[in-house]
């Protein structure tokens, strides 16, 4: 018994001999370390590192490493080599890291490589090292052999446009495509199947000088893909008939894709993407592919802030603090949660914010904003001092204010900015005036009449003067009006607002330095005397609805609107067999008509007969019917009143349009308003209802079918033409 202890006691003492021999003073420890770091490695081809000490004494190394595995077919050879620094002899002594003597040894090098060209060998091996690091005595390197191929990914997926406003302006987003492989990704067909309307997109590859099709966008790389059609098509394709290479995406990279949507309803909406590539997980020579979703309106939270970006204009420095109320509104049907709120890296610290209640955001402090409801934060913008370029020209102060929240736009960015300035700047200042005479802010006018604005903008700086000069404008969402000749000219310009609203006028001048200043007014368009109708329409697949034809060319859709008499008749018949009596060339009022004479008491009064005040061919419209003084006897009794209609009468390639309709009758609020949300083809005519202008309790009659839906009839000719 006595023997047994001491050799165990006499074991012990000698290890820890062992150790403070090796490990020099008490409490010094060699440490072993690699670099790069890291015990499970994926390599390519070609696998270095260095062993290093980063503990206090030497570390010592006892026998060669060791390599093991990788076996191929044969159970012997391994695909893997294992070279060892050459002229190192073993047991191989590394110093500490941080104080190497002179010709002392700072790493062993070891360099692993794969060299199997049939690629039928085992792609896993390991590489063992001996020391005496008391926590490490074993040290074991686990390597794989990565495989080189490319690998697809849209992320996020699906991509979630979130909340867009209806109206015909189109939001845009990027579509991210990944390649998280370690070879080039070549993505050489995409197919996209549409769920709904309003989605387009734009594809990056060369076009082929011969392309395929006859769109735009076949032979144009930089031209948006509106991602409509109607059946038998199956989708929309774009392979090497269109595209003269593939789209690549390099190793670890990505490429965006633009994408877009113009909302037509306030329901959920989606596109399909199908991408074919060389990514082996996808076999294209099968027809697989990798599907990524293109979504918007589905609901949950969503964040709008307004406004957008927040602009302080000139403040001039000295002159105190100038404030912005920015509204936060959860345009969702969840509740909005926003974790994070601040200026992004950057952004000048002359800009600051008051939040109420909160004074911190943060995630176990989140601000929440209910579903449908509104709040504000104050940012305020202190310039304190004039910075100038080189060349003496103002640098504004910028950055952005940063919203992370639980919305599908998971960060918003708010571009801010502002102008700190000497005290003498440019001072905006206009008029306004109509054929009727001069207009004031806040002033109403009738549908079409012209507004006249006169620039009286001065820079009272010594030898100033006005440089540069923008017109903007904000109106009704269907509006699609511009300045005349353009939004930037200094001399007078000419604008005509054609829908019911309230219009917002704001110009913004610059003196040569730089220095700006704004001013606006407001001038409300209501309906005029009678009956008046709006028609507006959206077409999602013209990107710019606000363009004017010129000439010939065929710009945007074409769609009219129609008033009928009850004694209007015609060729087309009814569901009941009586026509409708659209294109009447006596008793409707339309394009071509567009001053019927129908009450022939009052023949000469054009104030008791209708007349279509505007025609639009270009896209969006608005067209407008005006009927100050109906007659009674006919406009009274529904539903024998005047017969509302619209026709899709050319949509110029441009496709379906989703028309709305408004009816106004000595109100500014409509009686009736209607968007037709399946949309309309070319040559529908869309029956709306009867108009009972001198019925007080029913003004308007709709027309809807047995199913609750609007009644349109298809392949209706324009009875003009023939």
């Amino acid at each position: 018994m006595k023997k047994s202890t001491s050799i165990t006691l006499t074991a012990t003492l000698l290890a820890a001999a062992f150790v403070a021999c090796g490990g020099g003073l008490a409490g010094d420890n060699p440490q072993i370390e690699l670099d790069p770091a890291g015990t499970d490695v994926q390599m390519t081809t070609v696998y270095s590192v260095k062993v290093i000490n980063i503990g206090d004494a030497t570390l010592k190394i006892p026998s060669a490493p060791v390599l093991a595995g990788g076996l191929c077919q044969d159970g012997v050879t391994s695909a893997f080599s294992l070279e060892v620094q050459a002229g190192a002899e073993f047991p191989y002594e590394i110093e500490p890291a941080d104080n190497v003597p002179e010709g002392g040894n700072a790493a062993l090098e070891l360099t692993v490589r794969f060299n199997d060209p049939t690629d039928l060998c085992s792609k896993n091996a390991t590489v063992t090292i001996l020391s005496n690091d008391v926590d490490t005595e074993e040290l074991v390197i686990n390597i794989t052999k990565a495989v080189v191929e490319p690998n697809i990914a849209v992320n996020p997926n699906p991509v979630d446009m979130g909340f867009v406003p209806l109206g015909p302006t189109a939001f845009e987003d990027t579509m991210y495509i990944q390649n998280t492989g370690l070879a080039p990704l070549e993505i050489s067909r995409v197919d996209v199947i549409k769920m709904a309307d309003g989605f387009a997109f734009v594809w990056p590859c060369e076009r082929k000088s011969d392309a395929a099709g006859t769109e735009a966008w076949a032979t144009d790389k930089d031209a948006r893909i509106p991602i409509a059609y109607d059946p038998p098509q199956s989708g929309i394709r774009i392979d090497d008939t269109i595209c003269a290479s593939p789209v690549v995406v390099e190793p670890a990279s990505s490429v965006g894709i633009p994408v877009f949507y113009t909302a037509i309803s306030e329901t959920p909406a989606r596109a399909i993407f199908l991408l074919y590539s060389n990514d082996p997980d996808y076999d294209i020579s099968r027809g697989e592919s990798y599907e990524a979703t293109l979504q918007a309106n589905y609901g949950g939270p969503c964040l709008l802030v307004t406004p957008t970006p927040i602009d302080f204009g000139t403040v001039v420095v000295g002159s105190g603090t100038e404030e912005r109320n920015v509204q936060i509104y959860n345009c969702g049907d969840e509740e909005l949660s926003i974790h994070g709120l601040y200026f992004s890296e950057g952004t000048s610290s002359e800009f600051t914010m008051d939040i109420s209640p909160a004074t911190q955001v943060s995630e176990s402090n989140p601000l929440k904003v209910a579903a449908g409801m509104t709040t504000s934060i104050l940012v305020k913008y202190t310039p304190t001092d004039v910075n100038k370029d080189q060349t003496g020209k103002l640098i504004p102060d910028q950055g952005f204010l940063v919203f992370d929240n639980n919305s599908p736009r998971q960060s918003l960015q708010v571009p801010i900015n502002g102008l700190g300035a000497e005290a003498q700047c440019a001072v905006c200042q206009f008029s306004m005036s109509t054929i009727a005479g001069a207009l004031n802010d806040g002033d109403t006018i009738k549908p079409q009449e012209e507004i006249q604005f006169m620039n009286h903008s001065v820079d009272p700086t010594f030898g100033g003067s006005i440089a540069s000069c923008d017109w903007t404008v904000k109106q009704p969402a269907d509006s699609v009006s511009v300045f005349v000749p353009t939004a930037t000219v200094c001399s007078d310009t000419t604008f005509q607002p054609n829908i019911i609203g309230e219009y917002e006028f704001c110009l913004e001048v610059f003196n040569k330095d730089g220095c700006s200043d704004k001013c606006c007014q407001t001038v409300k368009v209501e309906p005029p005397e009678g009956c008046h109708i709006e028609l507006t329409w959206n077409t999602p697949a013209d990107t710019d609805q606000g363009d004017e034809c010129y000439l010939a060319r065929d710009c945007g859709a074409d769609m009219d609107l129609h008033v009928a008499h009850p004694m209007a008749s015609g060729d087309f018949k009814d569901t009941d067999g009586t026509p409708y009596g659209y294109f009447d060339p006596n008793f409707d009022c339309y394009w071509f008509i567009t001053q019927p004479v129908w009450d022939m008491d009052n023949a000469s009064d054009w104030d008791h007969q209708p007349n279509l005040d505007r025609d639009d061919t270009d896209g969006a419209g608005p067209e407008n019917f005006t009927y100050k003084k109906p007659d009674p006897d006919v406009s009274t009794t529904p539903p024998n009143c005047y017969r509302v209609g619209v026709h899709y009468f050319d949509d110029h390639l441009f496709g379906k349009s989703y028309p709305t309709i408004r009816i106004f009758v000595n109100d500014s609020v409509p009686v009736y308003e209607k968007t037709i949300t399946e949309g309309m083809n070319m040559l529908d005519m869309w029956d709306v209802g009867r108009l009972c202008c001198s019925n007080a309790e029913a003004p308007f009659v709709e027309r809807t079918n047995q199913d609750g839906s609007a009644h349109i009839a298809t392949g209706y000719p324009d009875e003009t033409l023939y």
